[in-house]
């Protein structure tokens, strides 16, 4: 399978986990650049260009695990969010058991997103997508009103900027 083959699986399987989100997911390409791994929104164009490096793979599969997310639900860098992080690092994890660096910003966002979902289901990620459109757009009391069982300090936690 190739690469944008592959991209559209995971998107179909996000589809098939939390719904169609209310916003088409992005067009997207790749671009192959030394020491890159992210994706970049052109939110004009709702257009991702997912920026890989040559790692490999088994790291390439699970980093476009990754990245699909953010074309399902695409965010530019600096809206990003844990649960933004959260999701996709549990994507990858979920679909090419590719699992982040335990001491990474990743792992915890990941750990954040499973409590949540443990608490309240993947239904609760499906009823913000309804709610917002993006999960970059959802707020703490967005989370607390879609799950009221989890805490409103773990809810700030998740809808902190991922990036300075």
């Amino acid at each position: 399978m190739n690469d944008e083959d592959l991209v559209r699986s995971f998107i179909a399987d996000l589809e098939k986990r939390y719904g169609k989100p209310p916003i088409d997911p992005a067009s997207f390409e790749f671009q192959e650049v030394p020491n890159a791994l992210h994706a970049d929104w052109n939110d004009v164009t709702n257009h991702v260009t997912i920026r890989l490096p040559d790692w490999g793979e088994f790291h390439r599969k699970g980093q476009l695990a990754h990245e699909s997310f953010h074309v399902f639900s695409p965010a530019k860098q600096s809206e990003a969010t844990y649960l933004d992080e959260g999701l996709a690092t549990l994507n990858a994890k979920q679909s090419r058991d590719y699992k982040p660096d335990p001491n990474s910003k990743y792992h915890e966002a990941s750990a954040l997103v499973e409590r949540l979902i443990e608490m309240c289901s993947d239904d609760c990620i499906r009823r913000l997508f309804i709610r917002k459109g993006r999960i970059a757009l959802v707020s703490a009391s967005d989370i607390v009103a879609v799950c009221d069982k989890f805490s409103p300090a773990d809810a700030n936690l998740l809808v902190r900027k991922f990036y300075p």
